[in-house]
């Protein structure tokens, strides 16, 4: 899948250490400090859930609207390959969210396979796009501010960059 990258919506530029990977936040999203992605970790991050850990790494915060963007690295301790990987996650989240079902695409994003998952309530869209070498994005977007938001945040999906020596082997 390809997304239009428009630059006047993007900010931030966050580098993601392993794999070596750097995007940018929407325009207006401000990083959050160390201390309160540490709290994220500590909280939703750290703990396993269906042979899933995800470990926040990085996060902005949109201070006018209240989106959130965290930026994780995933890994499985019970599967290993990439099909079984996407069936656990699926059947994690359609269980988690089953007053609102995800809505769940496999599309190629950059060099790297992407489960994108999709869940909307009545106050909240969320998107969780995991890739295949490790990475794992959460957008979270008020509804309220959600159509304003969405050019921005394609652009931001759009705008990741892997240096060479991340590529798939």
């Amino acid at each position: 899948m390809t997304f239009t990258v428009v630059d006047s919506l993007l900010g931030e530029a966050i580098h993601h250490r392993s794999p070596a990977m750097v995007m940018q936040a929407p325009r207006g999203w401000v990083p959050l400090d160390s201390t309160r992605v540490a709290g994220l970790a500590a909280t939703a991050g750290g703990q396993a859930a269906a042979g899933f850990r995800l470990s926040p790494r990085e996060a902005c915060f949109d201070p006018v609207n209240g989106c959130v963007l965290v930026v994780s690295d995933w890994s499985s301790d019970s599967v290993e390959a990439w099909d079984e990987v996407v069936a656990l996650r699926r059947g994690l989240l359609d269980r988690q969210f089953s007053a609102h079902p995800p809505r769940h695409d496999l599309f190629l994003l950059g060099q790297h396979l992407c489960l994108q998952s999709l869940v909307q309530d009545s106050a909240m869209v969320t998107f969780k796009l995991m890739l295949e070498n490790g990475v794992q994005l959460d957008y979270l977007v008020p509804k309220s501010c959600y159509a304003a938001q969405a050019e921005s945040i394609a652009s931001s999906m759009g705008s990741i960059r892997y240096s060479p020596t991340s590529t798939p082997e």
